[in-house]
């Protein structure tokens, strides 16, 4: 009984030490983005929903652990966005397109379980699909960002982690582009909290 105690500590001792980053490992796996947000107008008692977002991105990620507080990666997949503005001049616009993230970590507290902060530039290019009352159109868009973000992780097994990023602070610069060359640019600066910012994702190791 005290051996097999004994051989049970040992395996579970072991665990904990595999189960870490590493120098020289090689990660790969994924985040998923869902988002939903609405918003309503009250007026009088009568409520109605002014805009409603729907956001899904899925992001393949691989990267390579420098040293066990450092890693280097990227992510490459798909984005779309899809906005509903019943009274609005769009009564749908939809945005779909390509996302290119090279990013960099610094684990500030690793182990099993543990924090990181991560760095990132975003390349986005892609489409948008305008339904108005009158007409049906298309524009292009390029988006780039940079930022960091707050992520944490927790291995299950030597191999697979789970992890998660939430919050963005950066500058995003978005231009998009209409059929007859015109464009319109937007920037932004600041701090994002919502769902939009909320990562879940799977990593394996080896």
């Amino acid at each position: 009984m005290k051996r097999l105690l004994l051989l049970t500590v040992l395996a579970l001792t072991g665990l904990s030490l595999m189960a870490q980053p590493t120098a020289g490992k090689v990660f790969v796996g994924g985040n998923l983005v869902f988002a939903k947000s609405t918003d309503k107008e009250k007026i009088d008692n009568t409520t109605s929903v002014t805009q409603e977002i729907t956001q899904v991105q899925i992001l393949p990620m691989a990267g390579y652990f420098i040293s066990d507080k450092f890693a280097i990666g990227a992510q490459l997949g798909l984005s779309t966005n899809v906005m509903k503005a019943p009274d609005g001049y769009a009564t749908k616009k939809t945005y779909t397109g390509i996302v290119f993230k090279p990013f960099a970590r610094y684990y500030l507290i690793s182990g099993t379980g543990g924090l990181f902060a991560e760095g990132y530039v975003g390349l986005e290019n892609g489409n948008n699909k305008y339904v108005t009352e009158l007409d049906d159109f298309k524009t292009k868009y390029n988006l780039f960002e940079t930022g960091v973000a707050a992520g944490a992780y927790y291995y299950i097994s030597p191999k697979l982690a789970l992890e998660c990023k939430v919050g963005r602070l950066g500058y995003s610069s978005e231009t998009e582009t209409d059929a007859d060359g015109d464009k319109e640019i937007s920037n932004e600066f600041g701090l994002k909290l919502d769902l939009s910012s909320l990562y879940f994702g799977l990593t394996f190791n080896f």
